[in-house]
């Protein structure tokens, strides 16, 4: 295992107990619930798989299915944060994403969804948000990471995005659409036992 320690995390929320980032659209409405739903994190676990099998020390964390408040979760260990993100949450995801970089300034953050396929310059405006992730997740993440890990330049990335100081926001060209055949099987045993 790399001694590059990767925190895959549902984030938690100070204003509810039920986020649903990218799988139930329009949740909520004028502040009212009107839907909501409780699913398995595919998608994080499918990334926390993938970077698994590239030799990342991985750790899956649903706080929000454990009802982990920012303040529990220590981040010191860990040199890469990846999380979903949706247009609905975007705001406090980056604010926790602010909260992690604060007790570990030297966490890279790399952050996926709908909010940054297709707003991708607005996602990178944020301080807190190192790379994001335009499309399908899992391979465009495991090669940016990979890269950091290596010490080579990850901006090159297809799929990204990021601030660049000089030039500002840089989106590059997409990443190849994968082949859902080529994933490999869900490691479910990275999930929390207790939910």
């Amino acid at each position: 295992m790399s001694d590059f320690k990767v925190l895959v995390i549902n984030p938690p929320s100070r204003y509810t107990t039920n986020v649903v980032r990218d799988v139930i659209y329009g949740c909520w409405c004028k502040g009212k619930r009107i839907g909501g739903g409780t699913v398995p994190p595919f998608f994080l676990i499918s990334i926390a798989t993938v970077l698994q099998n590239a030799g990342f020390d991985v750790t899956l964390m649903e706080a929000m299915a454990e009802q982990i408040p920012q303040d529990r979760i220590y981040v010191r260990p860990y040199r890469a944060v990846v999380t979903s993100t949706s247009t609905m949450s975007f705001g406090e995801d980056s604010y926790v994403l602010e909260y992690f970089k604060k007790r570990n300034p030297d966490l890279f953050s790399v952050v996926y969804g709908s909010h940054t396929t297709f707003m991708p310059k607005a996602a990178v405006q944020k301080a807190s948000v190192d790379v994001a992730v335009r499309r399908e997740p899992e391979y465009t993440v495991r090669d940016v990471l990979l890269a950091k890990r290596d010490g080579t330049d990850w901006r090159g990335t297809p799929g990204i995005a990021y601030m660049d100081p000089d030039k500002g926001p840089v989106v590059n060209d997409r990443a190849e659409y994968l082949n859902i055949d080529e994933l490999p099987y869900l490691n479910v045993d990275l999930l929390p036992k207790n939910i």
